[in-house]
């Protein structure tokens, strides 16, 4: 999987034969509820960007919680209220994530052409 993700001011990549085609962007709210939306649908290519609009700290972490191994390039640092998460789905499917330290609060991002 090819996932460009985006910690505060980190960039770090995980490379495959994917490629980029589009450049949009979408975002998801946190809030004291939970993710806002919970369910996404982008295009591959998409930017899909995490603000914490809470007044705690949350994660976002791939399933299954606790192993959060189905998508690790979705386990993403601790973002503090006010801060934001990035990552660049270059990858068609379904990606389920969760705030590890509430996982309760989830959300999904499917991918399509």
């Amino acid at each position: 999987m090819n996932l460009r993700t985006k910690t505060e001011e980190k960039m770090s990549e995980v490379q495959d034969n994917t490629t980029t085609q589009t450049s949009d962007t979408q975002t998801i709210t946190f809030t004291n509820k939970g993710f806002e939306p919970t369910n996404t649908t982008a295009k591959k290519g998409t930017r899909i960007i995490w603000i914490n609009n809470s007044n705690t700290t949350a994660t976002v972490n791939s399933d299954d919680h606790p192993t959060h191994t189905k998508t690790p390039e979705l386990n993403l640092a601790d973002f503090e209220p006010g801060s934001s998460l990035q990552v660049v789905f270059t990858k068609v499917g379904v990606f389920n994530f969760h705030n590890h330290i509430n996982p309760t609060q989830k959300g999904s991002i499917r991918i399509v052409e």
